[in-house]
């Protein structure tokens, strides 16, 4: 009897390579969607040119957009992977 593959949290069967390329790739277009609303956050608060907010600009940037930029391209290259078939 063959194995099925299943997510760890749902139980859901994983999906064939072709299908996962296509996950990965809209979780990459929502995190980058993420980045870009991060980024004009992070543009409005550098006008506000106060103590607090440059902080804030610091955390926007380096802690989020920055590791949502790592996370993306990670993601992109999985689809590719999964996209060829996963070999």
């Amino acid at each position: 009897m063959e194995k099925k593959h299943v997510r760890a949290q749902s139980g859901l069967p994983i999906p064939p390579p072709s299908d996962l390329a296509a996950e990965l790739r809209d979780v990459r277009q929502r995190l980058a969607l993420a980045r870009a609303r991060a980024y004009i956050l992070s543009t409005a608060l550098k006008e506000q040119k106060s103590e607090a907010s440059a902080d804030a600009v610091l955390v926007l940037q380096r802690g989020i957009s920055d590791e949502l930029d790592r996370q993306i391209e990670r993601l992109e290259f999985f689809a590719v992977y999964f996209e060829k078939g996963g070999s």
